[in-house]
């Protein structure tokens, strides 16, 4: 059975190969190293709006993109009205069969066979640990194809729960009370992006100050990435340094300092020997410059 290493574990770890040898030239680095992003849906969210922005950002290249959700935490009590829109969201978009869905141009297949067959390994490991698909149809590795899905009750050691999916496939936590969802979020690396959707702004500033991720939404998806006037970028295992716009330039080139003195050497008064007027004049500046 195809058993390749876990993204989450490889990308950081090839980060360290090009840092190892960025280091050789003392040549600064800028990585973006993905990483499991969640999504939390609390119990005061528009859930409908949450439901399919969260989808669409999923389903956005079947789910391989960097910033792609990996996992929703979803508030106990309004997690099955949350599956049932998700559900409709998907059929919305692709159709009302798995058949419709299968065959329409508007959802993506994944990039190989063998990454297919990584997906249909994690979904299948997480189903034999009890795991049940929530909603979500067929797949066909040989096609390249795997279907959208939601995949619920999923074990503490499903491989899925650890690993980037880079796929269509959105594994759902439950939780209780916010303190749950950022104790699970902060239990695991940190993360590319962050999504929150609320509307109870104490619970979104708590997760926000309570959490660390390179990028965050609050009740949106994916646009963190295309604003191009904000930094995109990792932090810890997700990656390190900024990029984008004004950021970009900043992290892509050198700010040499230049300065050019003038007819006045003012320094000289620095110069030795420090006779009582030179030592009296630069307490005197130090003293300036302090007030300053």
């Amino acid at each position: 059975m195809f058993d390749p290493p876990s993204l989450s574990r490889q990308n950081p770890t090839v980060g360290r190969i090009v840092m190892a040898a960025a280091a050789k030239h003392l040549s600064s680095v800028t990585l973006e190293l993905g990483g499991k992003s969640p999504v939390i849906v609390d119990e005061t969210a528009d859930i409908k709006r949450a439901a399919e922005t969260t989808m669409w950002a999923k389903l956005v290249n079947a789910g391989q993109t960097c910033v792609a959700p990996n996992y929703l935490l979803v508030h106990r009590s309004v997690r099955d009205e949350f599956v049932e829109q998700c559900r409709k969201a998907i059929e919305q978009c692709f159709g009302p069969t798995d058949d419709r869905i299968a065959a329409t141009a508007d959802l993506a297949r994944i990039i190989s066979v063998d990454h297919a067959t990584r997906i249909e390994t994690l979904v299948e490991d997480a189903l034999e640990q009890g795991a049940q698909v929530l909603t979500g149809g067929p797949y066909s590795t040989t096609d390249c194809y795997v279907a959208p899905a939601l995949l619920g009750n999923l074990a503490k050691h499903a491989r899925i729960a650890d690993q980037e999916i880079f796929g269509p496939v959105l594994p759902v936590v439950e939780f209780d009370a916010i303190e749950d969802a950022i104790s699970y979020i902060n239990a695991r690396p940190k993360p590319l992006a962050l999504y929150v959707w609320s509307r109870n702004d104490a619970k979104i500033k708590r997760v926000l100050q309570q959490t660390s991720s390179g990028g965050a939404c609050v009740n949106h998806c994916l646009q963190q990435y295309a604003h191009s006037g904000l930094p995109f970028g990792g932090v810890g295992a997700s990656g390190i340094g900024n990029a984008h716009g004004f950021f970009g330039f900043k992290a892509f080139s050198h700010e040499r300092a230049l300065l050019r003195g003038g007819r006045l050497l003012m320094a000289k008064l620095f110069f030795p020997p420090y006779t009582g007027l030179k030592t009296r004049i630069a307490r005197s500046l130090v003293d300036m410059l302090a007030k300053v």
